[in-house]
């Protein structure tokens, strides 16, 4: 029988074989279906009788690829400035160029549009302050990613952003889902929320999930460079407010003790990052809170508002953490530590004793749950 409108279904993997996403129906009318790919991948297509209770023979049914031309070809020095050009024939310029801005030529100008201001690759500097130069006060405000365009990017002429360790970023990911059941990407260095998981069946948190989005909400940029992806960053102690660094090998160490102690360390830092007071202790101080309400929904005592940490058995060579959100909720934290060749006077039934002073170090060795 004939079938007047039959239709072809498609699917384009845009995640290299990772995740199929389906592009919906498309008709074949009048027996020709074309569709543009632009990224790397596979292709299933494949045709469906959709005429429910009638016969539908498919017959001459071909699938060919055409390779698109060609129209231009740019090479760029690191700074942006533009090496050759090849047009290829192409009588129609194309304006956008280095990091997919666009290049304005008018009045001999030859500056890139980056939204807050332009940009000049032929000196590799801003033709304007940075709006955020405050963030930045050991650099230029005039600078270009820092002067060091190999490492950084900077998409819109007002913040750096750092390029994070693929494993680290996979890592870190996975982490927010396990104590969210929310699935994040980081594309392009940004975090997103690409949905919630509907077979997740772990403890969730959702003062976490709102502290994730009011970052992601937020006006402001929040950089936070993801590190220990290989090894323990032993110059961070699970992350860094002042350095804005983030160490995912230590929050694995939290997190086979325990995925709400992972979650709430996770939750505080991020909170901390964002509290506009810009002082630390301040932050420090408000986060413990969140970082309280945070574990009690991961473990379902609501009575939990806090964290209190103990420093205990000093050493040289390690110390001891105390992490304790209540009487039944406590973890013990081995911490590096060095002594700093300075001593204190410890008074003890009226002796004095010169003790030698410890301090701790960015290594986490262990971490477990003692109550």
């Amino acid at each position: 029988m004939k079938v007047s409108d039959p239709k072809c279904y498609r699917y384009v993997d845009l995640e290299k074989a990772t995740a199929w996403q389906a592009s919906g129906w498309v008709s074949l009318s009048p027996a020709i279906c074309h569709f543009m790919v632009t990224h790397s991948g596979y292709i299933q297509v494949y045709i469906d009788n959709q005429s429910i209770g009638n016969d539908v023979w498919f017959h001459n049914v071909h699938l060919k690829h055409y390779t698109g031309q060609v129209l231009e070809e740019d090479m760029y020095y690191p700074f942006g400035l533009i090496i050759s050009e090849d047009a290829g024939g192409n009588t129609t310029a194309q304006p956008y160029k280095y990091n997919g801005k666009e290049l304005i030529k008018d009045f001999g100008l030859e500056t890139y549009e980056y939204g807050a201001r332009q940009y000049d690759p032929q000196i590799g500097r801003f033709k304007g302050i940075a709006p955020l130069a405050d963030k930045y006060y050991a650099i230029s405000p005039f600078a270009y990613v820092a002067n060091n365009p190999v490492k950084f990017v900077d998409p819109d002429g007002k913040v750096i952003m750092l390029p994070g360790d693929a494993k680290a970023q996979t890592t870190y990911v996975q982490m927010l889902h396990n104590s969210t059941g929310n699935n994040y990407a980081i594309e392009n260095n940004q975090l997103k929320l690409v949905g919630a998981d509907a077979n997740f069946t772990g403890a969730k948190s959702s003062t976490l999930i709102n502290t994730i989005q009011s970052g992601m909400d937020s006006k402001n940029t929040y950089t936070l460079n993801l590190v220990g992806a290989k090894r323990d960053d032993k110059g961070v102690f699970i992350d860094s407010y002042s350095e804005k660094k983030i160490d995912v090998s230590d929050l694995k160490k939290l997190g086979k003790a325990s995925t709400a102690l992972q979650g709430a360390a996770i939750g505080h830092y991020l909170n901390e990052v964002q509290d506009p007071s810009g002082d630390f202790n301040t932050a420090h101080a408000a986060s413990l809170k969140v970082e309280g309400k945070i574990y009690g929904e991961m473990v379902g005592d609501n009575t939990i508002t806090t964290r209190k940490d103990v420093t205990t058995g000093v050493k040289d060579g390690s110390q001891d953490v105390l992490y304790e959100y209540n009487s039944n909720n406590k973890y013990e934290l081995k911490q590096g530590a060095k002594a700093t060749g300075k001593t204190e006077d410890v008074n003890i039934n009226g002796v004095i004793f010169p003790t030698p002073i410890y301090e701790g170090t960015g290594e986490l060795k262990s971490a477990i749950k003692i109550l």
